[in-house]
């Protein structure tokens, strides 16, 4: 979507704040980030990385498209949670599933997502809460409990 320009009024709006933008296989926008970044120093740009859970563990708030992925890693992890605009679709229902269970903050506009990303890392509060009804929601054990169905459907 726009990273280019989230990062960057992201990065005006909060400071002493550690940024890491991951690009994945985007290499174009990896490198133009690396670019408009390079004298930022908290600011780090990561491209494709296996290291994921470190990075959610590490994090206060994690900004991402509400993807199934992504999404249900950071329900599982208990990571406090700003979904961004989505892509029509299986996204919009992501995003008004997580809204509606509050176990995200989302917003459509940058402006917005910036300042639900402030109240969570200000109010420790509503990150609890968001993190609390994560772990209600959460089914950690999901792929196990769809192999013993399948296991038990194939006998």
């Amino acid at each position: 979507g726009h990273m280019r320009t989230f990062t960057q009024q992201l990065y005006r709006s909060v400071k002493n704040a550690e940024i890491v933008v991951i690009c994945g296989k985007n290499e174009i926008l990896r490198q133009s980030l690396e670019i408009i970044f390079k004298n930022a120093p908290h600011v780090h740009i990561v491209g494709f990385t296996t290291e994921i859970p470190a990075y959610m563990a590490a994090c206060d708030v994690l900004y991402t498209k509400p993807g199934g992925l992504t999404s249900t890693e950071a329900l599982v992890t208990n990571t406090p949670l700003i979904h961004t605009a989505p892509i029509p679709g299986c996204e919009s229902a992501n995003f008004r599933f997580f809204k509606d269970n509050r176990l995200s903050f989302p917003a459509k506009h940058i402006k917005q997502q910036i300042k639900n990303g402030r109240l969570l890392v200000e109010n420790p509060a509503l990150r609890a809460d968001m993190r609390k009804n994560q772990a209600k929601a959460a089914k950690p054990d999901a792929a196990l409990k769809i192999l013993h169905l399948i296991e038990r459907q194939t006998k």
